[in-house]
C-alpha cells in the first residue's frame, strides 16, 4: 500500500508541459522554448536589463570584495526598526492603527526591497482539493489536504502549468489557526494507515481478485493457493 501510495504521489508531483491538445492553432503562438539553467539566467538578466552579475565574497583580505570574518562587523543593521513605529515616528497602539498604517508600511517594504512586486497581468489560478486525508503529526490530530492550482493558460495554450501544494491544518479546533502550505514536490507528512477492517476488506478483495485470475493454476498447485 505504501509503495501506491508514493506512486500516486510521484505520479501528481507539480507540472509544468507542454499541451497535446491538437485543436490549438500553434501558429498563432511562439513556440515554446526549453532553457537550459544558464540559458534562463542569461534571458532573465536580459529582461532586467542586468549587464553583469555581482561576484561573489573573495577569501582574499586585499581584495576590493574580500569576505568578512570579523563579528564585529558581521551585522550590517544593528538597529533594526520598530515594529510598532510607523515611518513617521507615530507609535501603532490599536489594532485600526496596525491595518491601516503599519501594515501597509512593512508589505511596501516587503515588495520593494525583497520579494518583488506582483505584474497587474498575472494569470489567475483555480485550485482544486484532490485529496484530503486525516493524520497525526507528532500526536497532534491533522487534516491534510492535497490541492492543485490549474493557471490560466489562455493567453498562451501551448503551456499547461499544474501547481502542486499540501496544506496542513490541526484538526479539532475552533477558531483561525496558522496553516502550513507546502509547494514544489510536496508529499503528506504521514500517511494514516488503513483501520484493521479496511485492511481486512483490502486484503480480501486482492485474494478474491487473485483466485479469479489465477484459478487454474491454484486447481494445479492447491499448497500454493490461498
Amino acid at each position: 500500500m505504501k509503495s501506491m501510495y508514493v506512486l500516486i504521489n510521484l505520479i501528481s508531483v507539480f507540472t509544468s508541459v507542454f499541451a497535446q491538445d491538437e485543436s490549438i492553432d500553434s501558429s498563432k503562438h511562439i513556440p515554446p522554448v526549453n532553457f537550459t539553467a544558464q540559458q534562463a539566467q542569461q534571458n532573465m538578466m536580459e529582461q532586467l536589463g542586468i549587464k553583469m552579475m555581482r561576484p561573489g565574497l573573495n577569501s582574499d583580505e586585499k581584495a576590493p570584495n574580500a569576505a568578512n570574518y570579523n563579528e564585529e562587523k558581521a551585522n550590517p543593521c544593528p538597529a533594526l526598526p520598530e515594529a510598532l513605529m510607523s515611518k513617521a515616528g507615530q507609535q501603532i497602539s490599536n489594532p485600526e492603527m496596525w491595518w491601516k498604517v503599519r501594515r501597509p508600511e512593512i508589505i511596501e517594504d516587503f515588495e520593494k526591497e525583497i520579494y518583488g512586486r506582483i505584474p497587474a497581468s498575472v494569470p489567475k489560478v483555480q485550485w482544486k482539493v484532490t485529496i484530503t486525508d486525516r493524520e497525526f503529526i507528532g500526536r497532534i490530530p491533522a487534516t491534510v489536504k492535497k490541492i492543485i492550482g490549474h493557471v490560466d493558460n489562455s493567453s498562451y495554450p501551448l503551456i499547461n502549468v499544474d501547481i502542486n501544494m499540501i496544506l496542513v491544518v490541526p484538526s479539532n479546533v475552533k477558531g483561525p489557526v496558522p496553516v502550513l502550505m507546502m509547494f514544489g514536490f510536496p508529499s503528506f507528512p504521514a500517511p494514516a494507515q488503513p483501520s484493521p477492517a479496511d485492511m481486512e476488506k483490502i486484503n480480501n478483495a486482492f485474494r478474491d481478485l487473485m483466485i479469479k485470475k489465477v484459478s487454474c493454476i491454484f486447481s494445479h498447485h492447491p499448497v500454493a493457493g490461498p
